[in-house]
């Protein structure tokens, strides 16, 4: 039977293994004989390190055990690939790791950076602040995908109705007259997996705001809803608007931040209310390209007591990007999960993350 760590003695060491992370125990202070791998003979154990796993314990060849292990990246774009290797203590954060590739890579300061891992089927996200040993990382074939965001984009300036306006450098848009006005993103999405996330200033007005996706020849001035062009929902009321219309969540408050998650390799479209996953709103979607877009509805105005008009002093309805970002063509980090023990294993979908309206 393994002795226990006693309480308040110095923390074991952690370390990296191909079985793992582990922590690394002293046999001269702690002798365990029992995870020999051959008897208690002391001269058996040389050049074997005695690790403790989740699992157990282990003795693993001193080669094969590292406090700074190597990790191996794969910078991938369409016209370059480079292969690096950087070492890191376990005891580094995500955020360190995170600065060092943009280093090796001479990244420009507005190009934004995340830490992801993923298995082709699920991506876990690795807290900046989380030490690379305490980490998901390591703990079974899956890389670790270091996604470069690329320059962060705008409402689309030429594809916005005359019924809105933009403000904050694109990234801010209203409605300063009545009618059904739409602006789309400035990015088409034919590919891979996109997601970016608006904040409502005003959920309602009118209709209230649609949010969703269509195709770039979308007519800006009208209603988005009666030709079946249109995959979103009204964040006034919570239903989603195709070619008919369903309840699909609760409404949207003011202030609220609406996520749109569009994977085109299935044909899915997803929402998200404040970082809670709503579901999957359309699936089956068969369109080459699609871009985002959002529409603002505002009918005539309410009257005063008096009968005169009442017209509002500040836009009755207004939204903006605050972040977005896509798993699609672009520049991205493979890290290699076994931190240089064995070779690499490629992953089935390549998921790159980077911003398509100023997203993530």
């Amino acid at each position: 039977m393994m002795a226990s760590r006693t309480p308040g003695s110095t923390p074991l060491q952690r370390v990296a293994t191909p079985f793992g992370y582990g922590s690394l125990h002293d046999d001269d202070e702690e002798p365990q004989a029992d995870a020999s791998p051959e008897g208690t003979s002391p001269n058996a154990r040389q050049g074997f390190a005695h690790v403790e796993f989740p699992w157990g314990h282990a003795y693993v060849h001193a080669d094969l055990v590292a406090a700074v292990p190597v990790f191996t990246f794969y910078a991938l774009s369409k016209t370059e690939h480079i292969k690096f290797t950087l070492p890191f203590a376990l005891t580094s954060t995500g955020a360190e790791m995170v600065e060092a590739v943009r280093h090796r890579l001479e990244l420009a300061p507005n190009v934004a950076v995340a830490l992801v891992q993923t298995d082709s089927v699920k991506k876990h996200e690795i807290k900046p602040h989380l030490k690379l040993g305490e980490s998901t990382i390591g703990a079974g074939p899956e890389h670790p995908v270091l996604v470069l965001q690329t320059l962060m984009v705008q409402f689309d300036k030429k594809k916005c109705s005359y019924y809105m306006m933009l403000q904050e450098d694109n990234t801010r848009a209203v409605q300063v007259a009545k009618g059904i006005g739409s602006v789309l993103g400035n990015c088409e999405v034919s590919c891979g997996i996109k997601y970016w996330e608006v904040k409502l200033q005003s959920a309602r007005g009118g209709d209230g705001v649609f949010i969703g996706v269509a195709a770039a020849d979308l007519a800006l001035n009208s209603s988005i809803l009666s030709r079946g062009i249109f995959w979103g929902i009204s964040c006034a009321t919570g239903h989603k608007f195709h070619e008919t219309i369903e309840y699909y969540a609760d409404p949207c408050k003011d202030g609220d931040v609406v996520g749109v998650l569009l994977d085109m390799e299935y044909g899915r479209l997803s929402f998200y209310v404040n970082g809670r996953n709503l579901g999957v709103a359309f699936c089956g979607i068969q369109a080459k390209r699609l871009c985002p877009v959002f529409s603002l509805t505002s009918y005539p105005a309410a009257f005063g007591t008096q009968g005169s008009p009442y017209v509002p002093k500040n836009p009755t309805i207004g939204m903006k990007v605050i972040e977005e970002y896509g798993l699609m063509e672009s520049t991205y980090v493979i890290c290699d999960g076994k931190f240089g023990f064995g070779d690499s294993i490629s992953i089935a979908r390549i998921l790159v993350k980077f911003p398509l309206l100023v997203m993530l």
